[in-house]
């Protein structure tokens, strides 16, 4: 996996983790499929984002096993993967503040994985 695409993944496990610890994951949730609509609306090309939207109303309207199918996304290493977060709904859930930890600790794994002082 590429520096950028680690860094997108390790940003989107941050996010999976405040979700799920959130009293009712699906406060954030629908935080999200809010912005996402408004934003796809405004960028009808983004395949990526119009992809994302239903996999959030299904999080927000079906069982579990929706919730979990959104989960398995988000956190989906493959090509797939990838290729979703490059257009991530999920960029406003974390604040500037855990933004920049868990970037500062990524640079900081990332050096020490790939024998490098500075990222």
């Amino acid at each position: 996996m590429r520096r950028h695409e680690a860094k997108s993944l390790c940003l989107v496990r941050a996010v999976f983790e405040k979700v799920v610890q959130a009293p009712d994951p699906r406060v954030p949730i629908t935080a999200v499929l809010m912005w996402a609509r408004h934003f796809a609306a405004q960028h009808p090309n983004d395949i990526w984002l119009a992809r994302w939207i239903p996999l959030l109303e299904g999080a927000l309207d079906g069982g579990d096993a929706d919730l979990e199918r959104l989960y398995e996304v988000m956190l989906d290493p493959s090509a797939h993967g990838i290729d979703m977060r490059q257009s991530s709904p999920w960029a406003g859930v974390l604040t500037v503040r855990e933004r920049t930890a868990v970037l500062l600790d990524f640079q900081k794994r990332w050096a020490h994985d790939h024998g490098r002082t500075s990222a």
